[in-house]
C-alpha cells in the first residue's frame, strides 16, 4: 500500500470512523463532560495539539468546515449582529464565520489558552477585529439572550448553556467534520435538546459533516428553568 493510498484510506475511513464514535459517546454520556478532570484533560491535550493543529486540518481540506458553515448558513434573512463561535480552537471556523458576516461582532471562546494564541495570531494577521475569550463552556460568560446565531465546532455540546446566551429567534448551529455517518444518533440528538427552547431542530449530514441547526423559541424570552 503506497503512501497516498495509506493517507487516503485514514482521511476516508479512519477519521469519519473516530470522529463519530467520538461524538457518539458524548451524545450518550453528556454526564462525563460535567467532570472537572475530563474537562481539565482536554485542556493539556489541546496544549500539545495547538502549535501543529491547523497544519493537520489544512492536509485534510478546509471546505471540512466552510462546506457545512456556509451551506447551513445560507438561508438567515438577515446577518447576525452578534456571533459567538463557542470552543474556537485556532479560530478556522471564527475566521471563515467572520469573512462570511464581516458588519457583525464576533466573540470566540475557548477551554485552550494555547489555541487561543494561534486563533489570535491569524485574526491579527488577517486585521480581524474578534473578541477572544479564554473560559469553560460549561459556563458560558455572557448574558441570556445575547447572540444572534451561536456555532460549535467539533466540540461537547452543552445545550442548557448554548440556549441560554441565544436571543429569542436567534440560530443555534453544531457541526462535527468528518462524523456524518452519526445521522443514525438523530433520536439521541433531539433527545439531548428535550425540554430546552429550541425550535426547528434539523439534524442532517452535509458531505462528510453532521449539522445540528436549531432555532430559539419566542416564548422563552425572559429566560427559562
Amino acid at each position: 500500500m503506497n503512501h497516498n493510498h495509506s493517507a487516503g484510506f485514514y482521511h476516508d475511513r479512519i477519521l469519519p470512523w473516530l470522529n463519530s464514535r467520538l461524538f457518539t459517546f458524548f451524545l450518550k454520556k453528556p454526564e462525563v463532560l460535567q467532570m472537572d478532570y475530563v474537562v481539565n484533560g482536554m485542556k493539556r491535550l489541546y496544549h500539545h495539539l495547538a502549535p501543529a493543529y491547523d497544519e493537520k486540518t489544512t492536509s485534510l481540506g478546509l471546505d471540512l468546515y466552510s462546506e457545512p458553515l456556509r451551506y447551513a448558513l445560507n438561508d438567515l434573512v438577515s446577518s447576525p449582529s452578534k456571533i459567538l463561535d463557542l470552543c474556537a480552537g485556532t479560530g478556522i471556523s471564527t475566521l471563515i464565520l467572520a469573512g462570511l458576516f464581516p458588519a457583525s461582532e464576533i466573540a470566540a471562546m475557548d477551554l485552550s489558552p494555547d489555541m487561543l494564541n494561534e486563533a489570535k495570531k491569524k485574526a491579527l494577521a488577517q486585521e480581524q477585529k474578534i473578541t477572544f475569550i479564554e473560559a469553560d463552556a460549561r459556563n458560558i460568560l455572557f448574558s441570556d439572550n445575547e447572540f444572534d446565531l451561536l456555532v460549535s465546532c467539533n466540540a461537547p455540546i452543552y445545550a442548557k448553556e448554548m440556549t441560554r446566551v441565544l436571543k429569542p429567534s436567534g440560530t443555534l448551529l453544531i457541526i462535527w467534520t468528518l462524523a456524518g455517518e452519526s445521522l443514525k444518533q438523530k433520536k439521541e440528538i433531539e433527545k439531548l435538546f428535550s425540554g430546552l427552547p429550541v425550535g426547528n431542530l434539523n439534524v442532517e449530514k452535509v458531505g462528510k459533516a453532521l449539522v445540528i441547526k436549531g432555532e430559539k423559541e419566542e416564548r422563552h424570552h425572559n429566560g427559562y428553568s
